[in-house]
């Protein structure tokens, strides 16, 4: 099922391009339940229904797509009303034995910049302590009433966060990283993170927040795990990072490629360049660019879909071009091979 104009739609409406939104949402051809769908699969129909609400503008959409988005957005209130219940508690274990961690994904987000709590869905809790802390904060965590799950199996290609599962009849998870790269692919010290790290005050405790050159190129490379996904959350929160703080693109460029990442972040920001190309148009990104080979190497694959940078990546033979092919030290493939299964 072709589904380009609903994600031109979802796109504008993303953006804010409120005369291009209006415009293309009273074409008689906008199928509003393919809207819904397409904000749900890319997590972020609460986002834009909060955009919609904050603009005062729910009547650019029908009743029927409005619908759907309104009460993905009331759900998303709730979730994340008891995820937060939640981190709190971990939050104070963690405090309370002299852990300080820093905060990631949307449990940094919605505190750095404020917005409506239940507009960023989260289906997790995400931190990042000193390896040298890890084993503490794990007993601590267990103590608190979280424990390990089947999942950390999969640690044998992602070993460097663990994924712990809290207690009661809702059962949420919390991911607690050591490292925020894989490694053997990228090479990070965390304390350097630490280092730089900016107080960050979460569910009204003090603790730790990326500094944003720092952010920028993580996120950049959490979309390159990803395989350059639809999920749009991490997108919307690297657009928001350019929008509100003044980045040295030149900087990020360069953290990425003290961590061995550079062409690997360059091509997500070739992806965040075609879903919100006023935010990431030159300037903004100019140092990044994954070279004329690599460019050359995935054109076959290049999608004219709005909301993709690649045919087929979530096929596994597609996945693994990719992950080799974004290898800043080509050298490295038959050792990352034999440690990490061939994932990224």
């Amino acid at each position: 099922m072709d589904d380009r104009l609903e994600a031109r739609l979802l796109l504008s409406l993303l953006a804010e391009r409120w005369e291009e939104a209006r415009s293309l949402a009273a074409r008689p051809e906008i199928r509003a339940a393919l809207l819904a769908a397409l904000a749900r699969e890319c997590e972020v129909a609460p986002w834009i229904h909060h955009l919609l609400q904050r603009s005062g503008r729910l009547e650019l959409l029908g009743e029927e797509a409005l619908r759907e988005l309104e009460r993905a957005h009331h759900k998303c209130r709730i979730d994340n009303l008891h995820l937060l219940s939640l981190a709190e508690d971990a939050i104070d274990a963690m405090l309370g034995e002299g852990i300080l961690p820093i905060a990631l994904k949307g449990l940094d987000h919605i505190h750095r910049f404020g917005i409506e709590f239940g507009a960023r869905a989260m289906v997790d809790m995400d931190f990042l302590v000193r390896p040298h802390e890890l084993q503490r904060a794990i007993s601590v965590l267990e103590r608190a009433g979280w424990s390990r799950t089947g999942e950390q199996r999969r640690s044998h290609w992602q070993p460097y966060h663990l994924p712990l599962m809290s207690g009661g009849p809702v059962r949420l998870f919390l991911e607690l990283h050591w490292n925020l790269v894989q490694p053997g692919r990228y090479e990070l010290d965390p304390e350097e993170l630490f280092a730089r790290a900016e107080p960050l005050a979460v569910c009204g405790r003090e603790l730790l927040g990326l500094e944003p050159h720092d952010h920028a190129a993580y996120l950049l490379l959490h979309h390159t795990s990803h395989y350059f996904e639809r999920r749009l959350k991490g997108a919307l929160d690297l657009k928001l990072i350019t929008e509100r703080l003044d980045l040295d693109w030149a900087l990020v460029s360069r953290r990425l490629a003290g961590w061995g990442g550079l062409a690997a972040g360059a091509m997500s920001m070739r992806h965040m360049a075609k879903l919100f190309p006023e935010s990431f148009s030159e300037p903004a990104g100019g140092p990044l660019h994954p070279g004329a080979l690599r460019s050359l190497l995935t054109l076959p694959l290049r999608s004219s879909h709005p909301l993709d940078l690649f045919h087929g990546a979530t096929r596994r033979p597609v996945q693994f071009y990719l992950g080799a092919l974004l290898l800043e030290r080509p050298l490295d493939l038959p050792r990352l091979l034999r440690g990490k299964g061939g994932q990224s």
